[in-house]
């Protein structure tokens, strides 16, 4: 990693950080250059340092925190002098009654990519972002990699879920429709909320409305 006299780099390195990384670490270069979403932390900053160390530290991969907690470094902190809209996330669960399993357990990357991926917000799947989405079979597989499948698709619908009027199934008269077909953030909060099953007591903001 260093020149023993002189270097154009500071520490002596044989080139800068990232590109210095990306010589042994192809698989995440890979990532660096091809990913639609790419995580704003490797591009700002200390890039790479920002979440990993460089010579030693006390959790694999030479990282400086574990789990959630590496991620609340960033998304943890409410700065208005931030330029980059980072939304604060622990204060988002905090003191909420219900939270979801993989935010509970601190693995954000149970549903997130650490580097880059092909997903908005980093996500390890697909997942509609609007309010509003034209049902697709399968886009919502990545909800469906914990849920039970038949909680949309079943038509009529018995013990599968509890929204229902009798045996239809109300998650799929409001979602599996060709127009206007509501999604899962049309009722639920992604991370924590107040409500049963991470329905949002409050309302779920839409524009200027909630709803």
């Amino acid at each position: 990693c260093h020149l023993p006299h002189s270097s154009e780099s500071a520490g002596l390195l044989k080139g800068d950080g990232t590109n210095l990384c990306f010589g042994c670490h192809e698989d995440i270069k890979k990532k660096y250059d091809t990913s639609l979403a790419k995580h704003k932390a490797l591009y700002v900053g200390q890039r790479c340092g920002n979440c990993h160390f460089a010579h030693f530290a006390e959790y694999p991969s030479l990282l400086k925190k574990q789990g959630q907690e590496l991620c609340f470094g960033c998304h943890g902190e409410s700065d208005a002098a931030r330029p980059d809209g980072l939304r604060n996330i622990r204060l988002e669960i905090e003191g909420k009654k219900v939270v979801h399993g993989p935010v509970a357990d601190g693995q954000c990357i149970e549903c997130h990519e650490t580097h880059g991926g092909g997903h908005p917000k980093l996500l390890n799947g697909s997942f509609p972002q609007a309010f509003y989405a034209s049902f697709q079979p399968d886009q919502y597989d990545f909800c469906f990699r914990c849920h039970d499948k038949e909680l949309l698709t079943a038509q009529p619908a018995k013990e599968q879920t509890a929204f229902r009027n009798g045996s239809d199934n109300l998650h799929f008269r409001h979602v599996a429709r060709k127009q206007k077909g509501r999604t899962c953030r049309a009722c639920h909060s992604l991370h924590a909320s107040d409500g049963e099953k991470l329905i949002n007591p409050d309302g779920i903001p839409f524009g200027n409305w909630t709803i």
